[in-house]
């Protein structure tokens, strides 16, 4: 049966709040879905202007016609995606962006000095984080792109000082040879921590080297029940020491406390765990039976 129309599903396509293009060099580990924080190494290029990021994809065809000149095939020959926004912040990492990384010096103060060599030719990799209506996440991942195209840098007392550039998105082997990949997150009405096994809760308490395996019961917009996943989402932690993350596998490991923080479509949730080892779980109970005889 097909599905009705959802006009949850009808959006803007709006920045994300803190920085919406980010850049890294060549090889940074790239996300895998919408709410993935990213690595360390990429950098927020500053506020783009208010034409936002377009996305264009060109097409060259080839025909083939018939002796009496109908077209019996066509075929797309070649195709290519660019991607093209304006920096309107002048600061060093949108000055590498126009103008590449060996042109662009700053030192200790901020002062910038800027080496005006036509095209960069470093390749990096992007990201276009957008943020659809209810708060969806809507990412683009950029794993190779190269600048082509620059605007002209107009100075006036009307229009703010933007650095535009088009990027040619190049096909890359980490996305199954595509030139980009886009996560849009979904839209769900409920969720909650759950166990991978059963039907309970995480637990709040763990000993060093417990573990859990930890799902999301979320119900989709529309639908009338929950479904359990155990992908799809991301796991982060307060204090790696304490509580290890690998995937949706959470362990203990040292005496403490975290803060898990699970992030699933458009919402984020929390999970403060104790971890204790047996012998300080004996001493804070003869510690509690003190007091309690006193």
């Amino acid at each position: 049966m097909a599905k009705a129309n959802n006009s949850q599903n009808v959006s803007f396509g709006k920045p994300k709040v803190g920085g919406a293009v980010f850049r890294a060099p060549m090889g940074t580990p790239l996300p895998q879905n919408a709410t993935d924080p990213l690595d360390d190494a990429y950098e927020n290029v500053g506020y783009i202007s208010d034409a936002g990021v377009t996305n264009t994809t060109d097409a060259e065809t080839a025909s083939i016609t018939e002796w009496g000149g109908l077209t019996v095939l066509t075929v797309v020959s070649s195709t290519s995606e660019t991607y093209g926004f304006t920096m309107i912040e002048t600061r060093e990492e949108s000055a590498k962006v126009r103008f590449g990384d060996s042109n662009v010096k700053a030192d200790e103060l901020g002062n910038l000095s800027i080496d005006h060599n036509g095209l960069p030719s470093d390749m990096s990799q992007y990201i276009i984080e957008s943020i659809l209506t209810g708060n969806r996440p809507d990412r683009y991942v950029i794993p190779s792109a190269t600048v082509t195209e620059v605007e002209e840098t107009s100075l006036n007392s009307s229009d703010a000082k933007g650095w535009g550039v088009t990027l040619a998105a190049n096909a890359d082997d980490r996305i199954g040879g595509a030139t980009s990949r886009e996560y849009i997150a979904a839209i769900v009405d409920k969720v909650e921590l759950a166990l991978a096994e059963g039907d309970t809760a995480p637990k709040t308490n763990m000993a060093p080297e417990e573990t859990q395996t930890l799902a999301v019961k979320a119900t989709p917009s529309g639908a009338s029940a929950p479904v359990k996943v155990t992908t799809g989402f991301t796991v982060q932690s307060s204090d790696p020491e304490t509580i290890a993350v690998e995937g949706n596998v959470i362990t203990a490991k040292k005496d403490g406390k975290a803060t898990v923080f699970v992030y699933v479509a458009n919402n984020t949730l929390s999970l403060e765990i104790t971890v204790a080892s047996a012998k300080a779980a004996l001493t804070g109970a003869r510690t509690r039976t003190a007091k309690t005889s006193k």
